[in-house]
């Protein structure tokens, strides 16, 4: 209702006195839709007015104009004095006139507002939307003269007006038999009149209007968050309500706490439904890694059928495709069923099988290892959905992202300047110390890593011998710990052709001894004073999402 025709006219009505008088030194806007007008009476001051939705209009202390991104609206005007200031008699268009014949008009129809500076004929010499449409044209008001005063006035015209709608919703037939009647004024008044008899609406519009004649700023509120603004007592309304004496502060408290708690709700809804994304996307992996467990405990069986193999090589021969066996591992003596590969000779096809269960065996051991960081990472990822249930205000949210800082954003959720900076170019993970490991992705950010991304101190491993990915540890001048540079160094070993071994040769040495040979292949380095350690592959628990 801060636009409402009634509320409008209470407003300027209010601030004309502070208005006339008052030069115009700039114009300018500096966030979408809100054209801020800087005034200079006996103080400086400022007039707020926004076009998003239905709008909304106040004066506020002078707002200092930002040294960028800011643009001058209406230029024309500085320096002009502002020689009057009122509402149109018959619709949502409040209009400042100035010293300059030239004139303000500030429209707030629903899905229309716009703001314009007209001509003394009303010529459109600038729009604030849409300036090409607008520019040039006359400004044509919608309508001339409101029925409200005889609607309040005379019984018989309502009666008659009433029964001409054949609207049968009660609220929209008033809104049209009423003008300056909005929504909430029409349930306020249908809500008052009890069972809705014709009569009862008229004296109820009667109340109203003594009301909005006696005008009494309120704002209420759901919880926080400020749900309605009137003039009048809204007693449809069982909300916490707050009385505000003047006019201005009333619209720009409404207006400004909208704003906070809006981003609040938003803010929090975003995490939350992060959170939930990402707690469904580990529970769906947790399950899928189940599977693959399953999947992989047959080292048992794979080392069974290489030592039958080996136990039988005299009834095997190169060229066969099966074999049934005894098991003569076992006290029942069931006889097994085992594929063989014809182009191998039986002590290969043995020896394929226990390579078979060794690789099962290192893929199982990964496998569990990845389990329980998930695991892990879904008992944080409830704890964090159920803290954030609980926030009702923005402090509370804030509380939440300061307590709950790193979590967050090794999740992703809270971005922090090297995620904006890098992006998703690179696997980061958190070591011994809180120093972080950056891994490359592919033989690109393998070089963008190496060459771009790290600095001259940092530690930098490879896994020697084979194919893998380049990975930093981040650190500059610090010194990290033995853990964490070998824990920096299974990192390298996992991410390698090498993972499935059990201790693997991993290069580490500082990065100003990496350099790339002039047209080597993307992610071919050139590495000097190197050491190597020996590690297993393995990954933390904390990886940055």
């Amino acid at each position: 209702m801060i636009t409402n025709y009634h509320t409008l006219k209470y407003l300027i009505q209010t601030l004309k006195p502070k208005l006339i008088g008052s030069v115009v030194v700039e114009a300018f806007t500096q966030e979408k839709d809100t054209l801020h007008i800087n005034l200079a009476k006996d103080e400086d001051f400022t007039l707020e007015v926004n076009a998003t939705g239905q709008g909304y209009i106040f004066l506020r202390p002078k707002l200092e104009r930002a040294r960028k991104n800011s643009l001058d609206i209406f230029p024309e005007v500085f320096g002009c004095e502002i020689i009057d200031a009122g509402i149109h008699r018959a619709d949502r268009i409040i209009e400042i006139s100035l010293n300059s014949n030239l004139k303000f008009l500030f429209q707030f129809f629903t899905g229309k507002v716009n703001f314009f500076l007209v001509s003394k004929d009303y010529e459109i010499i600038s729009s604030f939307k849409n300036p090409k449409e607008f520019e040039g044209r006359r400004f044509e008001f919608e309508k001339t003269e409101s029925n409200y005063d005889l609607m309040v006035g005379d019984f018989e015209e309502f009666r008659k007006a009433w029964e001409s709608v054949e609207n049968q919703n009660p609220v929209q037939k008033l809104i049209k038999v009423v003008d300056s009647v909005d929504v909430l004024l029409a349930r306020e008044i249908l809500y008052r009149s009890s069972d809705g008899d014709v009569e009862k609406i008229w004296k109820a519009l009667g109340e109203i209007d003594f009301e909005l004649k006696n005008p009494k700023p309120r704002i209420y509120y759901d919880g926080i968050f400020p749900r309605y603004f009137s003039i009048v007592e809204l007693k449809h309304v069982d909300l916490k309500k707050v009385e505000i004496e003047n006019i201005n502060d009333a619209i720009r408290r409404f207006v400004i706490e909208t704003k906070v708690n809006k981003n609040f709700y938003n803010e929090k809804k975003s995490i939350e439904d992060k959170l939930k994304n990402l707690y469904d996307k580990t529970i769906r992996t947790i399950e899928k890694i189940d599977e693959e467990i399953l999947e992989n405990r047959r080292a048992e069986q794979y080392e069974l059928y290489g030592s039958l193999l080996m136990a039988n090589l005299n009834s095997l021969k190169k060229g066969m495709s099966e074999i049934e066996l005894v098991n003569i591992f076992s006290d029942a003596g069931e006889k097994i069923k085992i594929k063989l590969d014809p182009s191998l000779t039986p002590v290969e096809n043995a020896e394929k099988y226990f390579e078979k269960a060794k690789k099962t065996r290192a893929s199982l051991k990964i496998a569990q290892e990845r389990l329980e960081r998930l695991k892990m990472n879904k008992e944080k990822l409830e704890m964090l959905i159920e803290k954030i249930k609980m926030c009702e205000r923005i402090d509370d949210l804030k509380k939440f992202k300061e307590q709950n800082l790193e979590d967050l954003k090794i999740f992703g959720i809270v971005k922090d300047k090297i995620s904006e900076k890098i992006g998703g170019k690179f696997r980061r993970f958190i070591v011994d110390g809180g120093f972080e490991v950056w891994v490359g992705k592919d033989s690109k950010s393998n070089d963008l890593l190496t060459l771009k991304y790290a600095d001259k101190e940092d530690y930098w491993f490879h896994a020697r011998g084979v194919s893998g990915a380049h990975v930093v540890l981040k650190c500059g001048k610090r010194q990290p710990s033995k853990k964490a540079i070998e824990q920096a160094g299974r990192i390298a070993a996992y991410f390698s052709q090498a993972r499935t071994s059990s201790l693997v040769p991993v290069v580490v040495t500082k990065r100003k001894y990496v350099r790339k040979p002039k047209g080597a292949p993307e992610g071919s380095v050139v590495v000097e004073r190197e050491e190597v350690i020996m590690v297993e592959p393995k990954l933390p628990s904390e990886e940055i999402e």
